[in-house]
């Protein structure tokens, strides 16, 4: 019997690509991952989010998704900031990397956060999306 419950409560996805945030949204509604998807596709909403929303008695992501290569603040400044909101509330949020970079620099950069469970290559595939969690 296939179970139809969601994976996960909440999930953030921040991706400054049009594209890359409506396959990943698709992909993973088809997959039943999770019961509330908060897409962001601005580094700078995305770095008001992690200060406000995440510093506040909202109930924290489970899985953040987070691009590397955006404009203003990159993933690197962005997972600085989630590290700390992490560290501070002593919540079990775990942010999968998924970059079109895989330069070994990076994924070992990247690796090297507490709150980094994973590294994705893009793009995204059911299979990847599967490894998740």
């Amino acid at each position: 019997m296939v179970s139809t419950a969601n994976k996960f409560k909440k999930v953030l996805v921040i991706d400054d690509e049009f594209i890359d945030t409506y396959i990943i949204k698709h992909l993973m509604q088809a997959q039943n991952f999770a019961d509330e998807y908060i897409l962001i596709d601005s580094s700078l909403d995305a770095y008001d989010y992690i200060s406000e929303e995440m510093n506040g008695d909202t109930k924290f992501p489970e899985i953040i998704i987070l691009d590397l290569n955006m404009p203003l603040y990159n993933g690197f400044e962005l997972l600085e900031k989630i590290d700390a909101q992490v560290k501070m509330h002593k919540v079990n949020t775990k942010v999968y990397i998924l970059s079109s970079s895989d330069f070994i620099e990076d994924i070992t950069r990247a690796k090297s956060f507490q709150s980094v469970a994973g590294y994705i290559v893009k793009p995204l595939t059911e299979e990847k999306l599967n490894g998740i969690g």
